[in-house]
C-alpha cells in the first residue's frame, strides 16, 4: 500500500486525494498536515531529479 500511494504522489496526486485514499475526510486536514503533504511531494520530486541524474551518469560510465 506504501509503494502505491508513493507512486500516486510522484504521478501528482492532490492533499485530498492523498487523504482519501488513506481514509482521512477530507475536512480534518489541517494546515499542518497539508505542509506535511506539500513537503513529501518536495522530497519526492527531488528524488526522482537525483535518480535521473544517476541514470544519466550510469549510462555515460557505461558508454
Amino acid at each position: 500500500m506504501v509503494k502505491k500511494l508513493k507512486k500516486k504522489l510522484e504521478g501528482g496526486m492532490t492533499e485530498l486525494q492523498f487523504a482519501s485514499a488513506i481514509g482521512i475526510p477530507a475536512i480534518f486536514i489541517s494546515q499542518k498536515f497539508k505542509r506535511y503533504l506539500l513537503g513529501a511531494n518536495e522530497v519526492l520530486g527531488k528524488t526522482r531529479e537525483v535518480s535521473e541524474r544517476l541514470n544519466k551518469l550510469s549510462q555515460l560510465s557505461n558508454n
